[in-house]
């Protein structure tokens, strides 16, 4: 019995370094792959925890493996097992067998689960967002030269903006937005009823919608399609009654069975009644695989121009900006940020990311839990295929005795 302790226990020491050995090699690889996907990826590393727990886990299984066997030696009659040995000690070797059957079945789970994660993962990449991800890039500008200004100000130094953008060679569109980019995390909402009836006394009882106020060219920048009726213009401006876009699930909800352009709805907060134009597609905003099950799905769009003075000075002092570019968004950032600041020094540009990258980081969780299942799914694959060569070569061992 201590002499299958003690194997027990130098095939622990060894296999437990050799594991650490491997992590500590995957480690790096893993880090330098996600440095840019996982937040914090950089203090990613191996501690004494880590050690201890490795420790820990090799001893424990080679004593429960090697106990086994050593609790049948204790109990084994020797004229018993040699007659036992003349037949083949079939007894022991269904019990490898058995060892090796579960080792086995315990791998192919692992493999299919990382296999449905693969599948899964392919499938969400051809998910349709909602809008065109390529070639746009999305970047926020502090301040603005008309910082706490009138609201008259304010709205003609974001037109002025826009139009020093829309000149820079390869950009093909640009739009100012408030409210929160698509699959960044970030959102806007806003209660609202429908026109011609009642009230709702509360606004727990109201529904809610995400609302994105924007430019006219913000459906050029991310190619939303248009659904029914029109997209917002140039022209609906401070001076003109409100008109916005909702998508489809917006009409569906709120006018089941009907048709939503014509329609008013009545925007707390904002205190505005708008006229619905036009239906345009939904946008994933929550992301391409949890969008679906967000509790607010609803979405409006709000000509920049058209939201009310109190609100001109809050978005003074910083804004959030999208352009479609005709290459590599990442080409032309310098360009735009050295235009910004020429426009004004106090205005600076930051947080410069393309939509392609975002959707990639919406998914980088997902990612990182598929490749270390399929690690793990090939390690168990290697032991059990190492389970099944030794069960082998001790059966022709034993047979040959």
């Amino acid at each position: 019995m201590r002499q299958l302790l003690t194997e027990g226990i130098l095939l622990a020491v060894a296999g437990g370094a050799l594991a650490f050995a491997v992590a500590f090699g995957l480690n790096s690889i893993f880090v330098s792959k996600l440095a840019e996907q996982l937040p914090r990826a950089d203090e990613i590393h191996l501690d004494a925890s880590v050690l201890g727990f490795t420790a820990a886990i090799s001893i424990l299984a080679s004593l429960l493996f090697s106990i086994t066997p050593a609790l049948q030696t204790i109990r084994t009659d020797l004229n018993e097992t040699l007659k036992e040995a003349a037949r083949g000690n079939t007894q022991r070797h269904g019990f490898q067998r058995a060892l090796v059957v579960t080792e086995v079945a315990l791998a192919l789970v692992l493999t299919a689960s990382a296999g449905l994660m693969i599948r899964t993962m392919s499938h969400l990449w051809s998910v349709n967002p909602g809008f065109d991800a390529h070639n746009v890039l999305d970047f926020g500008i502090a301040g603005s030269p008309a910082a706490h200004g009138t609201p008259a100000a304010v709205r003609n130094a974001f037109a002025q903006t826009t139009d020093r953008l829309r000149s820079i060679p390869g950009v093909q569109a640009v739009s100012a937005m408030l409210g929160g980019t698509p699959l960044t995390g970030s959102d806007s909402e806003l209660w609202y009823w429908v026109e011609g009836r009642p009230k709702p006394a509360e606004r727990s009882m109201m529904d809610l919608a995400l609302f994105y106020a924007v430019d006219s060219d913000y459906f050029k920048v991310m190619h939303i399609p248009l659904l029914h009726g029109r997209l917002i213009t140039p022209q609906e401006t401070e001076n003109s009654p409100c008109a916005i876009d909702v998508d489809e699930d917006f009409a569906r909800k709120a006018f089941p069975g009907q048709d939503a352009v014509g329609q008013h709805v009545n925007l707390e907060i904002v205190n505005l009644k708008c006229e619905i134009v036009g239906v345009v597609g939904h946008v994933k905003h929550w992301g391409l695989d949890t969008d679906a099950t967000a509790k607010v799905h609803s979405q409006m769009y709000i000509p920049f121009r058209q939201l009310p003075d109190a609100v001109m000075d809050l978005v003074s002092t910083g804004s959030e900006w999208l352009v479609r570019t005709a290459g590599d968004p990442y080409a032309v950032a310098p360009t735009l940020k050295r235009s910004i600041t020429d426009l004004d020094g106090r205005m600076v540009m930051f947080g410069a990311e393309s939509m392609e990258d975002y959707i990639k980081d919406s998914l980088a969780s997902r990612r990182f839990t598929g490749l270390l299942r399929g690690v793990f799914s090939g390690l168990a694959l290697v032991l059990a295929a190492v389970g099944i060569l030794r069960g082998g070569l001790l059966h022709r061992h034993a047979g040959k005795a």
